[in-house]
This record gives structure tokens, C-alpha cells and sequence, in this order.
């Protein structure tokens, strides 16, 4: 079954169509993924990739905490909030990106695949196995011309 003549004769603007879609999808993700997160994180690929301070506490941080007998791990971990609720944003800002512009682009190749993948009667280059001509002796390999060994009784 091949396109029909209508769809055919159309292939090249639908498939300029899916192309401009797919640019326009891909622009959109990484314009998306640029803009700011919010609470003074930067762009989404800033915010995602912000690093913690090293040391996480100074020596003076660490004095303090040893002094007034407080954990040393719940201090770090309140340190550490803010740069990984940054985190936090800028990864659910680059996903919303990656999904969306996926969720162009998943149509856009399903059309170009339904237009452009090859029908049976496109593909003539391909042996069908059930035209081979059969008229060889039983048990003979045409190939090698020696007897098959299972079939012999």
C-alpha cells in the first residue's frame, strides 16, 4: 500500500511543517531552560548545577556550633537548603523543558516516520523466500550439492 496521490504530492511541505515544528520545539526547550528559576537562583542550567561552598562550614561556623552544643549535621544541612532548593528548581525547570519539548517533537517524527518509512512495494531489493524454486531433488543442498544428512533414513 503506498501514500495516497494526495498524500504524496504533499510529503514536501508536511515534512517542512515537522521540521520547523522540530526547531521551533527544541528553541523553546532550551529558551525555557534559560529563563530564571526564581529567589535570585539564575537560569535553570545555573540553578541545577550550583555548587555548595567548600569547606560547608568555616571554622569559625564549626566553633560556634561545638560551643553552643548543637548538631553539626542539622547546622550543614541548614546551610546546604538554599543551594539545593535552588537545585530543586533549576532540575524541575530543565525537565519541564525536556518534556515539553518532547512532547512537540513526538508528533512531528511520528509523521515524518508514517510519511518517509518504505512500503513492501518500495523495498525491491528484498529476496522473498517464497518464490525460491523448489524443483531440486528432496534432500539434496542445492548450494553444496551433497546430500542433507537429516533426511536421509
Amino acid at each position: 500500500m503506498s501514500l495516497p496521490p494526495g498524500l504524496a504530492a504533499a510529503r514536501t511541505p508536511i515534512t517542512a511543517v515537522c521540521a520547523a515544528l522540530a526547531a521551533l520545539a527544541i528553541v523553546g526547550a532550551l529558551a525555557y531552560s534559560f529563563q530564571e528559576t526564581g529567589n535570585g537562583c539564575g537560569s535553570g542550567w545555573a540553578a541545577s548545577r550550583k555548587p555548595l561552598p567548600d569547606p560547608l562550614l568555616t571554622p569559625e561556623e564549626q566553633a560556634t556550633i561545638q560551643r553552643e552544643k548543637r548538631n553539626p549535621y542539622e547546622a550543614s544541612v541548614a546551610k546546604a537548603k538554599p543551594i539545593n532548593d535552588c537545585r530543586r528548581a533549576g532540575n524541575r525547570r530543565l525537565i519541564k523543558a525536556g518534556v515539553g519539548g518532547g512532547l512537540v517533537l513526538l508528533p512531528a517524527a511520528a509523521i515524518l516516520a508514517f510519511l518517509y518509512w518504505p512500503r513492501r512495494e518500495e523495498l525491491t531489493d528484498i529476496t522473498d523466500i517464497t518464490d525460491i524454486d523448489d524443483d531440486d531433488e528432496p534432500g539434496v543442498n542445492p548450494r553444496s550439492g551433497r546430500r542433507d544428512r537429516r533426511t536421509d533414513a
